[in-house]
């Protein structure tokens, strides 16, 4: 389990780019790739982010405002 907490305000680029260099495996080949969906904020859309789930040979798409209940059912039921 890894815990990230901010002293104020909400979690920022660096803290994604930390907990997906944890959480995400090295992708041998295309095989092993996960689809990595990220919400439209802005602490997902920096080039660092980007980065981090190609390097690692993974998919990185966006979903946009209102589709959260549809994409991401862990989040809201």
């Amino acid at each position: 389990m890894k815990v990230q907490v901010q002293e104020n305000g909400s979690y920022k680029s660096v803290d994604v780019v930390e907990a997906l260099e944890w959480m995400l495996p090295e992708a041998a080949d295309s095989s092993e790739s996960i689809l990595v969906i990220l919400d439209w904020y802005s602490g997902h859309l920096t080039e660092e982010v980007a980065a981090v789930v190609r390097r690692k040979g993974h998919i990185l798409v966006f979903h946009g405002g209102g589709c959260t209940p549809f994409t991401q059912g862990s989040d809201t039921h």
